[in-house]
């Protein structure tokens, strides 16, 4: 076989692996996020509706699944009147905000009548103004949320807060020298619903998983994938739509799903330690090309705290993304590629 039909044949089979571990993550994402009973119809799945509602009136506890599905499945009049129910009506009115925002979802020309005026309808003056409306409110709260520099236990809270004011920084820092207090302004809106959406979003996601952190051996240090990581994963390597600037940042694809990253990163953590390729020595960020991409994650040592436990040393999981950039390209080349499984490379 000549080389060129060679890195043809590889190409394609490459190609479909591919495939099939995009398939697998998008069941395994849905099964994290899955709500544990299933309903033929609204003839069953209403009573059920009402039992969480009583038990919610009565103060009793619901799990995070519970209140998830309460919130997402009652009438959107009522759930306005429903603490517990902020953050999913928020995230909901923010996505709605981004697809209006910049067009995405018009539909095609072969729309039916029904899908045309649903989309209309969302363009609606009064629907834009209530949009509206309610994400100022949010965006009050938030922003409070975000220049309270008190003591909090929440740790989510305290790295979106810490992330979120560097972003701020970075955006007029980004800006230009001309744009307007209205323009800064709508910058500044900008970074504020990112960060809430940021922080919803790793608190469902910890939450469906059922953790707070995944916890493997490498080079013989404790290293941790937490919710600070994700926040930065999440904020730099998801969702290019939300971004008010080319921040030079690659993108995850449907490879690995934000449901399941932090199981899928421990896995691959763990192939390259059983491997030994990395010696004894935890390196500060290391390289791996996983179904044909290559990665870099980076490792940072912290103290950290937990209640029962005294302070402790560990590496956590800082940033981990996509290569694109000539830099970290660069950087890769200086290091030997080792073969750990079939789709899967470390260098060292």
């Amino acid at each position: 076989m000549t080389p060129g039909r060679a890195a043809r044949k590889y190409k394609k089979t490459l190609e479909k692996a591919k495939e099939r571990e995009a398939i697998r993550e998008n069941r395994a994402a849905m099964q994290v996020i899955a709500y544990p009973h299933t309903f033929r119809n609204d003839t069953e799945r209403f009573p059920h509706l009402h039992e969480l509602e009583t038990r919610y009136e009565n103060g009793e506890k619901l799990s995070g699944k519970e209140i998830e599905y309460m919130c997402q499945s009652e009438y959107y009049e009522e759930r306005l009147e429903l603490e517990e129910c902020d953050d999913y009506r928020f995230y909901r009115i923010y996505l709605e905000h981004i697809v209006m925002k910049h067009k995405f979802g018009m539909p095609a020309e072969t729309a039916t009548r029904t899908e045309k005026f649903l989309y209309q309808q969302k363009l609606a003056p009064e629907v834009t103004e209530r949009r509206n409306q309610e994400l100022d409110k949010f965006y009050t709260e938030w922003k409070a949320k975000m220049e309270d520099a008190s003591p909090t236990s929440d740790r989510l809270l305290m790295e979106v807060r810490k992330v979120t004011n560097e972003m701020l920084k970075k955006g007029k820092a980004n800006s230009d020298a001309d744009l307007s207090a209205v323009k800064m302004e709508a910058r500044e809106r900008e970074i504020i619903f990112q960060s809430k959406a940021t922080y919803v979003k790793v608190k469902n996601t910890l939450m469906h998983l059922g953790i707070e952190s995944a916890a493997l051996t490498l080079c013989g240090e404790e290293v941790q994938v937490d919710e600070c990581s994700l926040v930065h994963i999440l904020w730099g390597h998801f969702a290019a739509e939300t971004k008010l600037y080319d921040d030079q940042k690659s993108l995850f694809t449907s490879v690995i799903r934000v449901e399941t990253l932090i199981f899928k990163l421990k896995e691959i953590l763990e192939k390259i330690e059983k491997s030994g390729q990395l010696g004894d020595t935890i390196p500060a960020d290391v390289f791996f090309r996983h179904y044909g991409r290559l990665y870099r994650v980076y490792f940072h040592k912290v103290t950290k705290s937990e209640e029962g436990r005294e302070d402790y040393l560990i590496y956590r999981v800082h940033t981990f993304y996509p290569v694109d950039l000539e830099k970290d390209i660069t950087d890769s080349k200086e290091l030997t590629a080792e073969k750990i499984d079939k789709w899967l490379k470390v260098y060292v």
